[in-house]
């Protein structure tokens, strides 16, 4: 539910998205957890990957644990501006 209300209220602020089934260690995870975004506006127009973490990526995953009790990982890719929301996934330490 949560990756169909990410896909639909965030479009405007991120671009396109598609809901895919994304993996974790366990194996391959329920198809309705992961999102795509395919381009993100916003990692492309800021082009910082330190606006992306500390604008972004850091207070999403905040928001989604305290606000909704939910482990977010929100995992940017920098060479194609693509970034991969995972729903019930702990998110990684700020370096990696």
């Amino acid at each position: 539910m949560f990756a169909w209300i990410t896909k639909v209220f965030f479009r405007w602020l991120v671009g396109d998205c598609d809901i895919i089934a994304g993996d974790t260690e366990e194996g391959p995870q329920r198809p309705l957890h992961t999102v795509q975004i395919k381009r993100c506006r916003f990692l492309e127009e800021s082009g910082c990957a330190s606006v992306c973490i500390n604008s972004c990526k850091l207070p999403t995953q905040d928001w989604f644990k305290d606000d909704f009790l939910m482990d977010l990982r929100v995992t940017p890719n920098y060479e194609d501006f693509s970034c991969k929301f995972e729903m019930d996934r702990a998110p990684l330490p700020v370096d990696e």
